[in-house]
């Protein structure tokens, strides 16, 4: 029994040998010959197999053939849009109708009532319905244009049109061809034989005869509150300043009358005197001159009017081109060449 041991054992062993064998063949066999020829029980053996080849098989019988590349066709262009058309323009709307007669004449009902307690609403609505005035608009402006003078030295240089805008010398001191300069000078000259005779008594109470004058316009009536004179050659010949109101049938206003000192420093001048206070609003000046005390002519470069718009709208209106531009005084002659040489 010893020695038969290990011969059974051997045995054994080489049959276990032989069936692992079959089974590696048994094994290839399940992947040359399909899962379908397999018996029963190797199919029990290989449960992976059986679901890939499941997959496999609805996948074949899911899928489609390849699609064909799409094209898709072009597009026509667009057409191009006709251009809008212009709209007319919009009716200007009428100005809304002033609340102020309206507004009066509730006013003067209810005082006619005189129940205290409608005053009071109706004092309420007045102030809520019309605007208040605003403080007053203060304006500066030079001459824009001449209206009418007694002389001048010269018809382009030295001429009275140089007056007009804004100063183009001032503070400089000269004789400069681009002033404003009138025919005379000193008490010699009305001595001449070829004199011009003597202006007739300016407007208004005055114990001083100019020797000449200037009227000027500007653009914006307005209550004068002051007058600047620029003078850049011999100053102080200015003896009166007027003022024209706006509106018909008005006469000039003097707003300062003096003897001026003439200048011996050899300086310009800003000169502006304190004016007489007036409620009027004017867009042109009279500036008289008394040359008498000079000892060469005199140039003026430019006219600065200030003051405040006025509160009546009448005022603002433009005065009609030659309606304050008539002569007061007849214009000077030029004197006879013997005596100008």
């Amino acid at each position: 029994p010893a020695a038969a041991a290990p011969a059974a054992v051997a045995a054994s062993a080489e049959g276990e040998e032989e069936e692992e064998e079959d089974d590696d063949d048994d094994d290839d066999a399940d992947y040359t010959y399909g899962y379908d020829q397999l018996p029963s029980s190797r199919k029990k053996k290989a449960p992976s197999l059986s679901r890939m080849l499941e997959t496999v098989t609805r996948a074949r019988a899911f899928s489609a053939p390849p699609m064909p590349p799409l094209s898709l066709p072009s597009l026509p262009p667009l057409p191009s849009l006709p251009p809008l058309p212009s709209l007319p323009p919009l009716p200007s709307l009428p100005p809304l109708p002033s609340l102020q007669p309206a507004v009066q004449l509730a006013q003067d009902l209810v005082n006619s009532v005189g129940m205290p307690s409608l005053q009071d609403t109706m004092a309420r609505a007045r102030d809520m319905l019309l605007p208040r005035p605003g403080p007053p608009r203060r304006l500066e402006q030079f001459v824009d244009r001449l209206s009418n003078f007694s002389s001048q030295y010269g018809t382009q240089s030295y001429s009275a049109d140089n007056v007009v805008g804004p100063p183009r010398i001032f503070p400089r001191y000269g004789d400069y061809t681009h002033a404003m300069v009138l025919r005379t000078y000193g008490k010699w000259w009305r001595c001449l034989p070829g004199a011009a005779p003597a202006l007739p008594a300016p407007p208004g109470p005055t114990s001083v005869i100019p020797s000449d004058f200037i009227e000027v316009h500007f653009d914006i009536a307005v209550v004068p509150s002051a007058v600047t004179i620029f003078e850049t050659y011999n100053p102080g010949s200015v003896s009166r300043i007027l003022a024209l109101p706006v509106g018909p049938g008005s006469a000039w206003v003097c707003l300062w009358a003096g003897r001026c000192l003439p200048g011996r420093d050899q300086n310009s001048r800003a000169f502006s005197p304190l004016l007489k206070t007036v409620d009027f609003a004017t867009c042109l000046l009279r500036i008289e001159f008394d040359h008498s005390d000079l000892d060469y002519f005199t140039e003026i470069d430019a006219i600065l009017l200030q003051g405040t718009e006025p509160s009546s709208p009448h005022a603002l209106a433009p005065r009609p081109h030659g309606l304050a531009c008539l002569p007061l005084c007849a214009p000077t002659p030029a004197p006879a060449p013997a005596a100008a040489a």
